[in-house]
């Protein structure tokens, strides 16, 4: 889950700075039909393109064999395509068969089946897919449908339809990119993490705002938010308890104490079984009393990853974020941009680690450093015209691949002329893992529904 957690805001930024869409390219699952002749489209031609190059489809003679489109599915040269994603292929005349063989796939094609074989790599484990168009043969040439292809060989696929361009996307080349420019930061997010089947955490965390004006020291106001917080998980269960007080003076703490929530608490109980959870707050006691509010809506979205955070992997998030963006002839580019920019911030200059057996993971950047890394980058912004101070400091213990610890701490002090605010938010937290972990749900009698 931290894992998934951590790999989720990396590739957030890179959305965010490549600026790309929701998609909209879907593949159906049932067979369809083809017809003898397909139907090339001559007049603006297909093109393919893989991690930002296009593909030349010239055959060993020189002559040059275009995509061509079937049924609406993008067909290639078998062979070419094959060579080009890195695949040795053969040609069995007798059946009719293309086996195409990578180091952790093999492929097995043939001409008019509707059924294509996946065979894994050493474990030959094997998966029948039924084609939604099959491999044909015209005027000699053997073609395949790109898209079945490539996506069984882990790859992403998108459709530029403005170009018509088939766009290919290998995942492995982006994280390349971080491992060879983060590499610790690359070996926090891809090293293989536990979630313990029952477990406690202890969690404390501060905010203190103090706000000073100069030409109005009766404005000046400040708070502090202490927050104590307990977790307990076990099987399908999750509970914490949350207690929360704010202490002060000046008119953000009369507001805060106006509305009576200088004291809260917070209790809250997860079924993953069921996706029910339960709220208990002094926030509803005006409503529904001592009692517990069912809420018992989630987000399907998220559902798999509550209910099985430790099956969640690398992979599932990399299919998420594939799965949400409109690739086009330029995504490769942008992708590439976005994470190296990315990995200049995480990089061993900021992110560090230290221990053999236990693993400490630190990540830290001052208001300095990272003015600086914005001037090296040629951005033109000087953060010290707003920023007095600033940090970003956060640390996770590893012991036998479980997060034992983990700490935090964001700080800046924040200027306009003579107002200032001065910003601090602290908190660290500690698990330990148990084999009894006692978590009760609500008693019916107890419980409201939302």
């Amino acid at each position: 889950m931290k894992r998934f957690i951590s790999m989720l805001l990396a590739l957030t930024m890179v959305f965010s700075i490549a600026s790309i869409s929701f998609a909209t390219d879907m593949v159906t699952s049932a067979p369809i039909l083809i017809s003898p002749k397909p139907v090339a489209i001559a007049e603006r031609g297909i093109s393919v393109i893989l991690n930002g190059e296009y593909v030349d489809f010239t055959d060993e003679l020189g002559n040059v064999v275009e995509p061509q489109l079937i049924n609406d599915r993008t067909m290639v040269p078998m062979r070419k395509i094959f060579e080009v994603f890195g695949a040795d292929v053969q040609w069995d005349g007798a059946t009719e068969t293309v086996t195409a063989v990578t180091e952790e796939k093999t492929l097995k094609l043939q001409i008019n089946n509707p059924v294509a074989k996946v065979i894994s790599l050493p474990s030959g484990e094997e998966t029948e897919i039924v084609l939604d168009s099959v491999p044909v043969v015209v005027e000699g040439r053997t073609l395949v449908p790109v898209r079945f292809i490539a996506e069984s060989l882990e790859l992403k696929v998108g459709w530029d339809g403005d170009t018509s361009t088939v766009v290919i996307i290998d995942p492995l080349k982006i994280f390349e990119i971080v491992k060879e420019k983060a590499p610790t930061f690359y070996e926090y997010l891809t090293n293989e993490y536990i979630v313990p089947e029952a477990m406690t955490a202890d969690a404390d965390m501060i905010l203190n705002i103090k706000y000073t004006n100069g030409d109005n020291k009766a404005l000046n106001t400040n708070a502090k938010f202490v927050i104590d917080a307990m977790v307990k998980g076990a099987a399908n269960l999750y509970e914490m308890n949350m207690d929360c007080k704010v202490t002060g003076k000046g008119l953000m703490y009369e507001e805060i104490k106006s509305a009576d929530m200088t004291n809260i608490s917070l209790d809250m109980v997860l079924d993953t079984n069921d996706m029910i959870g339960y709220i208990r707050s002094s926030l509803l006691e005006e409503d529904i009393g001592n009692k517990w509010l069912m809420v018992a809506e989630a987000a399907e979205e998220f559902e798999d990853v509550i209910a099985n955070p430790q099956e969640y992997t690398m992979d599932d998030v990399v299919d998420m974020f594939f799965d949400s963006i409109t690739m086009t002839e330029d995504t490769y580019d942008a992708l590439v941009a976005g994470v190296e920019l990315f990995c200049r911030f995480a990089s061993d200059e900021f992110f560090t680690v230290s221990g053999r057996t236990t693993k400490t993971y630190t990540y830290e950047i001052t208001l300095d450093e990272l003015n600086s890394l914005l001037q090296e980058l040629g951005m033109n912004a000087d953060l010290k015209d707003y920023a007095k101070s600033g940090k970003i400091k956060f640390s996770s213990k590893y012991a036998k691949g479980i997060n034992t610890a983990s700490a935090f701490e964001i700080a800046a002090t924040i200027y306009n002329g003579k107002e200032e605010i001065a910003l601090s938010f602290t908190g660290d937290s500690t698990l330990n893992t148990t084999k009894a972990v006692n978590i009760k749900l609500p008693a019916k009698n107890d419980v409201v529904e939302y």
